[in-house]
Order: C-alpha cells, then structure tokens, then sequence
C-alpha cells in the first residue's frame, strides 16, 4: 500500500511541474502572473503535507509491529562469511578509501529502490574508514557499520550500479551510484561489489540482490599498498 501511494506521489509532483510549466511553453500570460504561481505553490504544499503523512504513517507503523520491508527483512547478516577484498590495505589508511560516485540520494524503508526524494550530484561523496563511513548527499554524515540494517543493490547493465544502504535507526535510506575505487582500479559493477564486500566483512546485513551481486563477480586478486591509488572514472 505504501509502494502505491508512493508511486501516486511521484506521479502527482511530475504533474504539477507539467501543468506549471505548460502556460510558459505555450507562451500564455498566466505564465507570469501572482495567481498561476499561488496555484503552484499551493499544489507542492498539499503534495508536501500528503508526503509527511505518508512517512509519519510509515513511522508510527515501525514503531508498533517492528516491520520491515520485504529486502530489508531478507537482509541475512554477513557472519564473517565474505572475506576483505584482497587487494585493500588492511587497515585502510586515515584518510579513509574514497568511493568515486556519480550521484547520491535519499529514499525510504518500503518504497521502490529506484524511488528518491533527494538527489545530489557534483558534491555528493563515499568515503570508506576502517571503523566508520562517511557519506554526503546534502551534508556529510558519519555512520558506523554496525548502524546498518541492510546492504542493497539495484543493477541495470552499464547504466546503474546503486548502493542503498537501510539505517536502524531511521526511516531514511542513503543511494549512491557507484563509479570506481581509489585503490585497485577496480569499476562499474565490479566497484560495487567489491564495496558491497567489504561492508559484509565488516558485518553488515546483505539482501539478496546484493549476495546474488557477490556471487557473479570475482573477488579480485591484486594487493596494493595504502599508498597506491589508480585513477578514478572520469
């Protein structure tokens, strides 16, 4: 039912930005005027109320029956059962493995993986410290790895190779599209999953997709030193 709603969300701003647009393409006057831009503005507030109802909903759901939704739920703890990509200095160095993304974004726990409320891109990054991460849509944020519900992945060729990591203690998710790595040269979906195993050797909970991601790539054999870095993805 959330995942409808959701959907029906982000169907009504698409069109509220169509139907705000439309008198300035058409070159109609209303297209200036205090009146249409009111009317605008006043969609976005109920879209906006609509949406904090939605996730106090969620919320409050949470809260009552401890549910999840079904990825996080699947989510099976690593245990140990995934080893460190080889080829990371062990420890890493202080100034953290720096995580080359392309974008950044928020979504939440039972709405579609693709689904995003905020975005960032340019200024969006993914730093990876032996104890913590540091990650940044808007501001950055520090997080340790216990603090992770669940570990996922959205795959689609060359064209998506997303991180979406569930918090514990909050309703909010955090998405990044993974580019390359720092140390190793290592790309695309063999970046992600090598991110993705290191966040399981550190013992965050994977879901399926993710350990479906582990099982079609390779684990990588090249050692390098914490002084070493390749060039990341332009």
């Amino acid at each position: 039912m959330l995942m409808v709603l959701g959907i029906f969300l982000g169907v009504q701003l698409l069109w509220i930005v169509v139907w705000a647009g439309l008198p300035c393409i058409a070159g109609e006057a209303a297209c200036g005027s205090a009146e249409h831009w009111r009317a605008v503005a006043g969609d976005l507030a109920q879209l906006a109320a609509l949406a904090g109802v939605l996730l106090g909903i969620r919320a409050v759901a949470n809260r009552r029956t401890g549910s999840r939704r079904t990825s996080v739920a699947s989510a099976v703890p690593a245990a140990g059962s995934y080893a460190r990509p080889p080829y990371l200095p062990s420890p890493l160095p202080p100034e953290g493995l720096e995580i080359a993304i392309q974008t950044a974004y928020h979504g939440g726990k039972g709405m579609p993986r693709w689904w995003a409320w905020g975005y960032s891109q340019g200024w969006c990054s993914l730093q990876l410290y032996e104890s913590d991460m540091e990650l940044r849509v808007f501001r950055k944020q520090r997080r340790r790895y216990d603090e992770i519900e669940s570990a996922d992945v959205l795959t689609l060729g060359k064209l998506a190779n997303q991180l979406i990591l569930s918090w514990k203690d909050s309703d909010v998710t955090f998405g990044a599209g993974v580019k390359s790595l720092a140390i190793g040269g290592r790309r695309g979906r063999q970046a992600l999953a090598d991110v993705v195993r290191f966040l399981a050797h550190k013992g965050a909970p994977l879901t399926g997709a993710a350990r479906q991601l582990l099982a079609e790539t390779d684990v990588g054999t090249q050692r390098v030193s914490s002084s070493e870095r390749a060039p990341t993805a332009e």
